[in-house]
């Protein structure tokens, strides 16, 4: 009697076995790919990967399966050990690497990460070097909005925290407003326009065609980081592609053919001697349209947009100019001040 009782019990506790919590964890590092899906599977399905070693990490085991990088669910089979499926897993990745590494990896592995879409999932940037101008200052350095960001993303993650150890089942949909769905689709068919054999973003068709789906990610980020409510706006929309676009632009910067045979630096300062003459020819104006630039920028950015794209990324980098919607136009503002300080610094220097 007593062994059928004890077998009774084991019985009883595989049928009930409890359930292992869920931990909590968003960051991470040195991870595989097989504990990446493990991770996944029994804890939240949300994670951040973060390196500012790149090199290291783009050489690692975690970039070795990146067809699985899509987002949909995927299914994991072991021998001596339980299968199981990932579903509805959310993750970001930031890797930090320098020039040389990145294009030194490109000619090797990264030609197959190049050919799958593997880099259109990102938000690349490739910014200019501020080496000689990284002067310090005896005094405290105070940055209030990314304070403010700060704040307000542990504020969404503390509450994400709490709902889940409450329970929760299911995630907030959020949807487009009829106008910001309207935009989208403008800003998505323009795009699409650019993808044919002779359009400007020929030869970037894989970062380009993620354009739009980045672009509806990020607004939903904006959406959410500002405390909005109900449907996401048009005006959230717009900003969001601007975003995007600029990272479209530092990819066509970094793999764009076409670009990379002319002088980014040299069109930034024709372009910038340009937008000088249209602000003294127009004294009460204190904005540009980037439609004028038609008429009033060097005829060779007519016919090439990822070149003019190029040099209104590196104005703009260098706080020359300050981009802007208004009225569902481009617009720009410009500050000659800086204009002239960069100049007279690089006549200096040489």
């Amino acid at each position: 009697m007593e062994i059928e009782k004890l077998n009774q019990k084991l019985q009883d506790l595989h049928i009930y076995e409890p359930k292992m919590p869920k931990r909590y964890k968003l960051l991470h590092n040195d991870i595989t790919p097989a504990k990446i899906a493990r991770t996944l599977h029994e804890n939240i399905a949300s994670m951040f990967l973060s390196s500012d070693e790149g090199s290291s990490f783009l050489k690692g085991q975690v970039t070795n399966d990146l067809g699985a990088w899509d987002g949909s669910s995927f299914s994991v089979e072991r021998i001596g050990s339980p299968s199981f499926e990932v579903k509805n897993a959310r993750m970001s990745m930031f890797i930090g690497i320098q020039s040389k590494p990145f294009f030194d990896y490109l000619q090797g592995r990264g030609k197959h990460a190049r050919e799958i879409g593997f880099f259109a999932h990102f938000l690349v940037c490739y910014p200019e070097s501020t080496m000689g101008t990284r002067f310090v200052a005896n005094k405290q350095q105070s940055l209030p909005k990314l304070e403010a960001l700060c704040a307000r993303i542990s504020e969404i993650l503390m509450q994400d925290r709490l709902e889940i150890d409450a329970g929760r089942t299911t995630r907030q949909i959020l949807t487009f407003s009829y106008e910001a769905k309207e935009a989208w689709i403008n800003s998505r068919n323009k795009v699409e326009a650019e993808l044919r054999p002779d359009g400007s973003l020929s030869d970037v068709k894989d970062a380009a065609s993620k354009l739009a789906n980045n672009a509806a990610r990020v607004a939903a980020l904006f959406h959410r980081i500002e405390g909005e409510t109900g449907d996401i706006s048009e005006e959230t929309v717009i900003q969001a592609g601007i975003v995007c676009t600029y990272y479209l632009i530092e990819f066509i910067k970094l793999f764009s053919k076409k670009v990379q045979t002319q002088s980014v630096e040299d069109d930034s300062w024709d372009l910038d001697s340009a937008i000088e003459t249209y602000f003294r020819n127009h004294p009460n104006e204190n904005r540009m349209k980037k439609s004028a630039l038609a008429q009033y920028g060097p005829s060779y950015f007519r016919k090439n947009r990822p070149r003019l794209d190029a040099a209104i990324n590196m104005l703009q980098q260098k706080g020359i100019i300050h981009i802007f919607e208004e009225n569902k136009s481009t617009c720009f503002s410009y500050n000659y001040r800086q204009s002239q300080y960069i100049k007279l610094t690089k006549r200096s220097l040489n």
